[in-house]
């Protein structure tokens, strides 16, 4: 949505946004990516501490210190790395799993699985999620490892085709020198 708008900001000015893309650099753009999402990242950090302590108050100092008193938007938010897409998809995963809905844990394997295209380190959550998923849901956790199997399949389906590797060179630990 960020490059649409932008896009039919310059459209409506009478410029091209290609033409800014190519002639500068995207810092900027990248910014306003990357905190926008830690911005919903913080909503979400919100509306689990309301869940687990049903407390305006409390709520709002802990979206405080995960804010302003982490790396959340002194450092992350300066770029597009993949660590804020990360605490996106983790921070929705972790509040469908509070819920009590059985449809909602479900669901939740859509951002915890697409956590590890955005950034394959997120492995380990992967696992200690789909863990709880299967203890918690029994036979409809197939359901929730379909979710998952499908998103990963598409993922490594196309980077087998434009890398020759189920994985990015950049994740492959054989190719690390010591």
């Amino acid at each position: 949505p960020h490059i649409w708008i932008l896009n039919q900001w310059y459209a409506w000015k009478g410029k091209n946004l290609s033409d800014k893309v190519i002639a500068s650099s995207t810092i900027g753009l990248e910014k306003n990516i990357s905190s926008s999402l830690l911005s919903l990242s913080a909503c979400i950090f919100f509306l689990i501490s309301l869940h687990l302590t049903n407390s305006m108050v409390k709520s709002l100092e802990t979206v405080f210190i995960f804010s302003f008193c982490t790396l959340a938007f002194s450092t992350i938010s300066r770029g597009l790395w993949q660590h804020s897409g990360s605490i996106l998809l983790l921070s929705l995963t972790l509040y469908g799993f509070l819920s009590e809905k059985k449809q909602w844990i479900i669901l939740s394997a859509l951002p915890l699985f697409f956590s590890y295209v955005v950034r394959p380190t997120n492995l380990l959550p992967i696992v200690f999620f789909s863990l709880i998923a299967i203890y918690r849901l029994k036979l409809k956790s197939v359901f929730f490892l379909g979710q998952g199997i499908l998103v990963l399949s598409i993922f490594f389906y196309m980077n087998f085709s434009l890398f020759g590797s189920m994985v990015h060179p950049y994740y492959d630990f054989r190719k690390v020198s010591g």
